[in-house]
């Protein structure tokens, strides 16, 4: 099957992804492999300290595999937990070579295209120069000693190359999801895991700074509807099988749970009451994530984490697409064990 669709003109650049999404099996399909990075470039993405630097695009993921090389699947505690594999690839391809010229700069687009595997990125020796999100430019660079990256996250980050030559190893360090105690993985327990290697290759002919400023970016107006979501443990069965839930209920593909309003400006806020994280994604809008001083921060973001115990606001505007759209946690075996719920999107 072939699809064909027209990116407008207005789309910000940047770095995305697709995956299938099946109900129930979204988790197993992407563990195996089906996901992919789309690379949006617009006149907006022309900025030439960033443009002129070589650039790689990091698709991570990663896979439980048997002896006999067949995929292995879950026990329902993996489930529950969100599985995790040992085998952890990049763009296809175990531990590759990235290289870099002494005082040079390295752009990498990277994508969180695990089903349930958190990232914590470190480079050896080197800091990470944040650039861009989700949705595009960042108004700033950021520098980053550690980048956190959760299912469905995307960043672009500049490396500068004014280390030592030698080789660098880009790490996935520990990280804890959270979970209660029967289930509970030992991601702090595990070592480092080397995803790639950055090494020294030849001299810039030039080198030169990142801008101070990258984009524009204004803050969404007041919104004109709240909405609360309340994330659910599995505290056992509904319907005959585990369920995660929102606002108390399991996913039902022939149930609206909120309507709006198209062009509507909302601020929706996600309540973790459970002891684990959930990155929460909405399709199709964009959204801006509520400091603590209670004022959106101008970056244009569609999937958030939301940690264990903690509750955290997004607001967004529902424009340019009437109909449905999709939110849910982006640990995909929570989605397929009912966190995730149906947006009507309509004309006034």
């Amino acid at each position: 099957m072939e699809y064909w669709f027209t990116i407008p003109g207005s789309h910000p650049s940047g770095t995305f992804w697709y995956h299938p999404h099946v109900h129930g099996a979204a988790a197993r399909q992407v563990s195996r492999g089906l996901a992919g990075a789309i690379v949006v470039r617009n006149d907006a993405d022309s900025i030439l300290e960033i443009s002129r630097a070589p650039e790689a695009t990091l698709v991570l993921q990663d896979f439980d595999i048997g002896r006999n090389g067949i995929p292995l699947e879950p026990s329902p505690m993996e489930q529950m937990a969100g599985r995790e594999g040992s085998l952890v690839t990049v763009s296809g391809r175990a531990n590759p070579e990235l290289p870099i010229q002494r005082d040079g700069w390295l752009r990498l687009r990277i994508v969180n295209a695990s089903s349930s595997r958190f990232y914590r990125l470190g480079l050896e020796d080197h800091p990470l120069y944040l650039v861009a999100s989700d949705g595009g430019l960042l108004c700033a660079p950021e520098m980053r000693d550690e980048v956190l990256l959760t299912p469905g996250e995307r960043v672009e980050v500049m490396v500068r190359g004014n280390s030592l030559p030698g080789e660098y190893r880009l790490l996935d360090l520990p990280y804890d999801r959270g979970g209660m105690a029967m289930m509970r993985m030992s991601s702090l327990e595990r070592t480092a895991v080397p995803l790639a290697r950055l090494r020294y290759e030849g001299q810039a002919d030039s080198t030169w700074d990142l801008p101070a400023k990258l984009a524009s970016i204004d803050p969404l107006p007041a919104p004109s509807v709240r909405r609360t979501f309340q994330l659910g443990q599995p505290m056992g069965m509904m319907g005959g099988a585990m369920a995660f839930t929102i606002n108390g209920r399991r996913f039902d593909p022939n149930r609206i749970d909120q309507r709006a309003a198209l062009n509507a400006i909302e601020q929706w806020e996600f309540v973790n009451a459970s002891t684990m994280d959930h990155p929460m994604h909405i399709h199709t809008s964009p959204f801006q994530v509520i400091d603590a001083a209670g004022t959106p921060v101008p970056t244009w973001k569609d999937t958030v984490l939301v940690k264990a115990r903690s509750r955290l606001a997004v607001r967004t505007a529902l424009s340019t697409y009437p109909g449905l759209r999709m939110y849910h946690c982006h640990i995909l075996d929570h989605e397929d064990l009912g966190m995730m719920g149906t947006l009507e999107v309509s004309r006034s």
